[in-house]
């Protein structure tokens, strides 16, 4: 049996240039990752499809149908694949795939027409399953562009595959993704950070999924601005849906983060211990009196050297808010003296503290984790982290309290355990 042989796209031409293993038949070829391969031909050898094959044959088709294209696709196990790759045999395009790619995923595809289809923050996918489908969105890209065919190798092949990437963000946004889930795989530390002439780097990559993703949304989307706040969906490296509010020119999750996981999946430290909390000088988080029922409404409490750590707090696409950030929208609603009530939940603040919510931003009084590891404040009081640092070392923050609707900005040391919101980029 062949052997796939992967080598980093650096050595693509002179591979191109090498007699191939497959009688001369086929040349190696690119896939998603930057890595140039040969297929296995044993992988075309079985002509009975599997069950999963007529699975992601039937996605496949699902998925043009969108586009009014028909599928001429024939989807291949293919154990010696690394992902999943398009290629073209005697004149018929493929898909080939490994099949230990879909252990983990179940794939549930129900096609609905555009005019239609409903967008929430609620995602139908995990994150895995959403990886699998735009690198499976980027190989029929392949196809639907017509590069494996002759007519098309005056294009580059780094062109090429900012084509299908676009293609891929287009696809994401019509089967109802975000653009997280659009390029949340670009992450991966297999994907390369720095491109070539024969390859881009990540960087363009995740410009052209942004780019397919975009057109899609001004070419199908026939949302009132409200609805089209929700197409924003902001998804934690957990898996985890945050619902979103658009506020000015600023769109704002409307929900405490949630995330035990810097966006680079390492764990966050759950510091439970009062005694250990005051003396902790990296990131950390806790529930208020550790209490795990706090979680579903009021989010985890963080301390700043969460908020300053490089790995990151927020989803992709999406970041802690800086200090003008906060006042942007402040501003916005009209200044820190009354905005209290346009931002506060209508619910869970004491003493008849509750406010109109009408901004949509949801502020629930979650309390805060003090500097010497004691808890204060749930039902009276909100804070909020900014990413930004004072002149004495210490981290900015914003305030809300039960007895009044004034936005009160802090100065306050990072030993402070806060909750946080993040911004769209």
């Amino acid at each position: 049996m062949n052997i796939i042989r992967f080598i980093y796209s650096v050595l693509a031409l002179s591979l191109v240039s090498s007699p191939s293993i497959l009688h001369g038949q086929q040349t190696p070829k690119t896939n998603y990752y930057g890595y140039t391969y040969e297929e296995d031909v044993d992988c075309f050898s079985n002509t009975k499809p599997s069950a999963d094959d007529l699975k992601l044959e039937r996605f496949i088709t699902e998925m043009l149908e969108k586009i009014g294209t028909k599928n001429r696709i024939t989807i291949k196990s293919c154990q010696s694949e690394q992902n999943c790759a398009a290629t073209i045999k005697d004149g018929v395009p493929y898909i080939l795939y490994n099949p230990n790619f879909l252990k983990n995923t179940n794939l549930n595809f129900t096609t609905k027409s555009i005019d239609k289809q409903i967008f929430s923050a609620e995602s139908k996918y995990s994150p895995s399953e959403w990886e699998l489908l735009t690198i499976l969105a980027h190989e029929v890209g392949h196809h639907n562009q017509s590069h494996l065919m002759n007519q098309t190798q005056n294009i580059s092949n780094k062109q090429k595959e900012l084509e299908a990437d676009e293609f891929s963000g287009f696809m994401i946004y019509l089967m109802g993704g975000s653009l997280e889930d659009a390029q949340r795989v670009m992450y991966k530390s297999i994907v390369p950070l720095d491109g070539n002439s024969s390859y881009p780097s990540r960087k363009e990559r995740l410009a052209a999924i942004k780019k397919g993703f975009d057109n899609a949304f001004s070419k199908y989307s026939s949302l009132t601005e409200n609805e089209s706040n929700k197409t924003a969906i902001a998804r934690d490296v957990e898996g985890r849906n945050y619902k979103v509010v658009k506020i000015g020119n600023q769109t704002w999750m409307a929900e405490n983060l949630k995330t035990s996981k810097y966006a680079n999946g390492d764990p966050i430290p759950n510091v439970a211990d009062a005694d250990q909390w005051k003396d902790f000088s990296k990131g950390g988080w806790s529930w208020f009196k550790n209490d795990k029922g706090f979680d579903a409404a009021a989010g985890k409490l963080y301390n700043g050297y969460a908020v300053l750590d490089p790995r990151g707090l927020c989803p992709y696409g999406w970041r802690v808010p800086t200090d003008q950030d906060w006042q942007n929208m402040i501003d916005f609603l009209g200044g820190e003296q009354t905005v209290g009530a346009k931002i506060k939940a209508n619910f869970g603040w004491s003493w008849g503290g509750n406010g109109t919510n009408t901004s949509g931003f949801n502020a629930l009084p979650g309390g805060s984790r003090k500097n010497n590891g004691t808890d204060d404040g749930a039902g009276e009081f909100g804070d909020w982290w900014s990413s930004t640092q004072s002149k004495t070392g210490k981290g900015w923050s914003r305030n809300l309290a039960a007895q009044h609707n004034m936005v009160y900005r802090g100065e306050f040391s990072y030993k402070f355990g806060f909750s946080v919101r993040c911004v769209k980029e």
